[in-house]
């Protein structure tokens, strides 16, 4: 109440602060770039039980983390904003402050794990466009993670057989000099050329993979360049 009024002062009753997240998402040149904004809403009601109309100040704690939008402030201190509330006699008014904190984040989709790729997706603030896209670089990415787990095989089991055949040829050579040895020297040189075509077929698979990979690469390239909503 201003300074000079009299009579019985307002009654001032603060009502629980609601909020409000609003998630904005949009992906041009290969970056995502999320916009989240938090709005809070405090609303106060306020009961001039008076005959005489009332001019009422309101104080509302500054937040340092949020902005207040809207109603601008008759003052404002280091700690509180304070807005003006005319009131009629006998009545009772609302006043609402609002305030918003934003936060912006930008994140290249090269880098995105699958499970934040799946999160985006699952998510609201996306758009259906935008989802069917990351859907399909998910797609390739599941894709070129099974390429990368099938050339490791490829290699591991190629690294026993040179290593197994490493073994043979070491055998051969210290039997070769023994006399009556002739049969398993001729058995290990049959498993020697049996080790040799399976190392040559691994190598052809291991080729494929490779170029599988290659392939897949460049289809997540293009994609994630294309990628715009």
């Amino acid at each position: 109440m201003k300074k000079g009024e009299c009579g019985m002062l307002p009654f001032l009753q603060q009502k629980l602060e609601t909020r409000k997240l609003v998630v904005y998402m949009t992906a041009k040149n290969g970056l995502v770039r999320t916009r989240l904004t938090l709005s809070a809403t405090k609303t106060y009601t306020i009961r001039n039980v008076d005959a005489s109309a009332k001019t009422l100040l309101i104080e509302h704690p500054i937040r340092s983390e949020y902005k207040q939008v809207g109603v601008k402030p008759r003052e404002i201190t280091n700690s509180v904003y304070r807005f003006e509330k005319k009131l009629d006699a006998k009545s009772t008014a609302e006043f609402v402050v609002n305030e918003e904190t934003v936060r912006e984040d930008t994140r290249s989709v090269s880098t995105l794990t699958p499970s934040v790729i799946a999160e985006f997706i699952s998510g609201r603030s996306m758009s259906d466009a935008g989802k069917r896209q990351l859907a399909a670089i998910a797609e390739r990415n599941n894709l070129l993670v099974a390429a990368d787990r099938q050339i490791a095989e490829l290699d591991l089991q190629i690294g026993e057989l040179v290593s197994d055949q490493g073994r043979l040829r070491d055998n051969i050579a210290s039997l070769d000099v023994i006399s009556g040895q002739q049969e398993q020297v001729q058995r290990y040189s049959r498993q020697l050329a049996e080790g040799e075509v399976k190392v040559m077929t691994l190598r052809d698979q291991q080729r494929d993979a490779r170029k599988r990979k290659q392939a897949l690469q460049a289809e997540v390239a293009d994609l994630i360049g294309r990628l715009e909503f």
